[in-house]
């Protein structure tokens, strides 16, 4: 991805995570629908708890927060475009 693209992606990602934060189901099985092994799914809560709650950190199994991976990822790819 270029770096603009990277920046289009991350807006697109916070303005769809504030609409997901606000339903009442967030069902986003990393491991179904994304395809993660348990042992990719339980680093992504390690990076989830670095990020944001070391709480987060603590869990493992597939991860079903949708609105948490956008900020999440929109997070990371803002990190990879910053000058």
């Amino acid at each position: 991805m270029t770096n603009a693209e990277k920046k289009l992606t991350s807006a697109l990602l916070r303005l769809a995570s504030e609409s997901y934060s606000n339903h009442g189901c967030n069902d986003f099985n990393v491991c179904e629908e994304a395809g993660l092994t348990p042992e990719e799914a339980d680093d992504l809560w390690h990076q989830l708890g670095a990020w944001d709650d070391p709480e987060l950190g603590n869990r493992s199994g597939p991860i079903h927060t949708d609105w948490l991976l956008m900020r999440y990822l929109a997070d990371s790819l803002d990190m990879e475009t910053a000058p």
